[in-house]
């Protein structure tokens, strides 16, 4: 993660109500730091990657999970109160469903705070930050895709800052 994500998230979490409960965060591995530490206040904290390492508590695919069954097996709750997925979007073959699985997680009111690489961003790998591996996927979000693929959430806010593109939303209360 760099800086820029890292403080999006804070400022995030000053402005932003978020319901006290559990916080998931997608591709969770710490690279170069992790959003972990600010939610300490909010509720307990557990993060899924693709790959084991640093601050991982699951490993494997959301996409292949049933989101209410990761939820019981993580913090023995039907939903979580907050999803965090920074930096990862711009690594997955299927955004728009990680978007998806992400609202369906998420408690009614719940948020989603997410961060990404815009098209702007120089091509970059998931595993380490470094050139692409062989079978990577690498595509830069626009903010058109993303509005797209956030459809389902009530409320959302898209900001494109140079390179990098964030977002909050948050899932109706129904």
């Amino acid at each position: 993660m760099h800086e820029a994500a890292s403080t999006f998230v804070r400022k995030v979490l000053t402005q932003e109500p978020i319901k006290p409960g559990p916080v998931l965060e997608i591709g969770g591995r710490n690279i170069n730091g992790t959003v972990r530490p600010f939610f300490a206040d909010i509720g307990p904290y557990a993060s899924i990657d693709l790959y084991p390492g640093d601050g991982v508590d699951l490993v494997g695919d959301v996409l292949d999970m049933d989101p209410r069954e990761t939820a019981k097996r993580l913090f023995n709750r039907r939903g979580v109160a907050c999803v965090v997925c920074c930096e990862v979007l711009e690594h997955a073959k299927k955004p728009r469903s990680l978007c998806a699985w992400a609202h369906r997680i998420l408690m009614p009111a719940g948020v989603l705070i997410l961060t990404a690489a815009n098209p702007l961003r120089f091509t970059h790998s998931g595993i380490d930050g470094g050139p692409l591996h062989p079978g990577e996927h690498y595509h830069g979000v626009s903010e058109a895709e993303l509005k797209a693929w956030l459809r389902s959430f009530t409320h959302k806010t898209i900001t494109v800052e140079g390179a990098d593109i964030y977002a909050v939303a948050r899932k109706g209360t129904r």
